[in-house]
């Protein structure tokens, strides 16, 4: 019983750390989705399926001159 304190502990710890891990992959891969080689249409699809990727709340995407990605809901 006194071990089960501590393994619980480092279980939730580690949960943290590795949930948190593909937030900032999808942040970095938003980011440079629009940088793709093939025109705006081509950056917009990326953009777009990159954002649908991170979850069932966003309907979208799209880049805008500055070849940045913004997630729509």
């Amino acid at each position: 019983m006194a071990l089960f304190l501590p393994l619980f502990l480092l279980a939730s710890t580690l949960a943290s750390l590795v949930g948190s891990i593909p937030i900032q992959n999808d942040v970095m891969i938003t980011s440079t989705s629009c940088q793709v080689e093939g025109g705006d249409d081509i950056a917009n699809l990326v953009c777009t399926n990159t954002c649908k990727g991170q979850g069932p709340s966003w309907t979208g995407g799209y880049c805008d001159q500055e070849q940045i990605c913004h997630c729509t809901f």
